[in-house]
C-alpha cells in the first residue's frame, strides 16, 4: 500500500513537472531539487496526520484554532496599521539596474 502510494505521489509530481511550463529561468542559482523536497514534506506530514489518534487531533484542532484566532484578532490589524503608518520599513526592491520588481 505505502509502495503505490509513493508511485502515485512520484508520477504526479512528474506529471506537474512536465505540464506546467516553467515562468523564468533563474539566471545565477536555483532551489535544488525543487519538486520533490516540498513534495517529500507533504507526503510525510500526511502520514503523520494519519497516525495520530482521536484525542491528538482535538489537541491539534483546539492549537489551531487558537493561532488562527490570534492571528485574526492581533497580526491582521497590526499589519495594517504599520502599513498605513508607514512603519513597516519596507523598501523597493531592484532585480536588475532600471527593472523594479515592487516598490512598497
Amino acid at each position: 500500500m505505502l509502495g503505490s502510494c509513493i508511485v502515485v505521489a512520484i508520477f504526479v509530481v512528474q506529471l506537474f513537472h512536465f505540464m506546467v511550463p516553467q515562468a523564468r529561468k533563474p539566471e545565477f542559482w536555483g532551489v535544488p531539487l525543487m519538486p520533490w523536497i516540498p513534495s517529500v514534506s507533504i507526503f510525510l506530514n500526511i502520514f503523520l496526520l494519519g497516525s495520530l489518534d482521536r484525542p491528538s487531533y482535538v489537541r491539534f484542532g483546539f492549537f489551531s484554532g487558537l493561532t488562527v484566532l490570534v492571528y485574526v484578532m492581533y497580526s491582521v490589524h497590526s499589519s495594517f496599521d504599520a502599513e498605513k503608518n508607514g512603519s513597516l520599513g519596507v523598501k523597493e526592491c531592484v532585480d536588475t539596474p532600471g527593472n523594479v520588481i515592487s516598490k512598497v
